[in-house]
């Protein structure tokens, strides 16, 4: 009997998607990337997708892609003591997946899908490459990003660490409107979803601590709840957070 054949799919080129190219070269551009350099990494780059609550890749994985977000938002979380996961933070279009958190070419954060998303993945040989040819002012540019990436993440953990309950969640919940908040009548209206749970991995806090803070938030007027969406007054979650 013949054995089946496995045929690998394999994802579309990013180049075969002119819009998202588009949007991606744009992006580039805007990081005085050079057309030739641009050119190289959308041939060499694959359209990938992801829905929600899929894992992008895992801690512990080997790093042998890296993901350019283009649509939708991911969260980066690393393990936590007593089983628990922290989220380190929330990553929006034009956000670089995979080239911070890695020690010995192991990823040290897992990265997954909070809404449905698409990147452009690509090998990192292959995204070291093109990067080698780029001017020195824009490897520098890059590396300043890193550096500040880095520097916000500490002063973030230091205040977490210093903060008591009250400010802990209005530090996440600040965290997120600034990020993936719209102005509102009543504040800023997160566009953005988070469970409780998800809450909790951004602030340190338990989920029963959080679901019952909220509550207290909502009473005295930081937040203002619309169904599932949520209305923050980021100047009171300022002054309880200490700016």
């Amino acid at each position: 009997m013949a054995r089946a054949q496995t045929r690998q799919i394999r994802a579309p080129r990013l180049a075969d998607d002119p819009r998202r190219a588009r949007k991606l070269a744009l992006g580039l551009r805007r990081l005085d990337w050079p057309d030739p350099s641009i050119e190289r990494l959308l041939e060499s780059a694959e359209l990938v997708s992801f829905p929600r609550g899929r894992v992008i890749y895992r801690d512990g994985s080997s790093a042998v892609r890296l993901y350019w977000l283009l649509d939708g938002v991911a969260k980066l979380s690393i393990p936590g003591g007593m089983g628990r996961r922290v989220l380190v933070t929330l990553a929006k279009p034009g956000s670089l997946l995979g080239s911070y958190l890695v020690v010995g070419e192991r990823r040290l954060d897992t990265a997954s899908a909070l809404t449905p998303l698409r990147a452009a993945a690509i090998d990192v040989r292959s995204f070291q490459s093109i990067v080698t040819d780029l001017p020195p002012a824009v490897i520098q540019s890059m590396t300043r990003g890193t550096l500040d990436y880095f520097s916000r993440t500490f002063v973030r953990t230091v205040k977490l660490l210093t903060l008591d309950l009250r400010g802990k969640l209005a530090l996440g919940l600040l965290d997120v409107a600034e990020g993936f908040g719209v102005v509102d009548a009543d504040g800023r209206l997160l566009k953005i979803r988070l469970t409780h749970e998800e809450i909790a991995e951004l602030t340190g806090l338990s989920r029963a601590r959080v679901t019952k803070t909220l509550a207290e938030f909502a009473d005295s007027g930081l937040v203002v709840r619309r169904g599932r969406d949520l209305v923050v007054n980021a100047k009171q979650l300022r002054e309880l957070c200490g700016g």
